[in-house]
């Protein structure tokens, strides 16, 4: 393939700064996520019974999973809203896409993929 040497650069000017990069992280990630208490509105200011005993269960199961050797770190995330609206790609399939409403996850960091396998 031939070289193009003959480009001409428009608005030189706006060129912008060169950025510097990070390496990718070595972590493995596990990402658990459920949709609990199902709602038609995207408020979730109140929690069910089950939710909440789902939530308590789960902070111990992951108190119990800091122990392992390898874990870094692990977060729990209850919903408060879902973000209205959707793209125009979503609503031409609509039909064909599930669309997510999870109210309840855990993101699980752990060192490596043994680790990852072990949890």
């Amino acid at each position: 393939m031939e070289e193009n040497t003959n480009l001409k650069v428009v608005n030189n000017h706006l060129n912008y700064d060169k950025v510097s990069l990070v390496k990718p992280s070595t972590s493995s990630y596990i990402h658990i996520a459920a949709e609990i208490d199902k709602k038609n509105i995207p408020f979730f200011l109140t929690s069910s019974s089950k939710k909440k005993r789902l939530i308590a269960q789960c902070k111990k199961w992951c108190h119990l999973l800091k122990k392992i050797n390898g874990v870094i770190e692990i977060h729990l995330f209850k919903a408060t809203i879902i973000p209205p609206g959707i793209g125009k790609y979503v609503k031409e399939n609509i039909h064909e896409i599930h669309l997510a409403k999870f109210d309840f996850v855990i993101l699980i960091e752990t060192n490596s993929e043994k680790t990852h396998t072990e949890v």
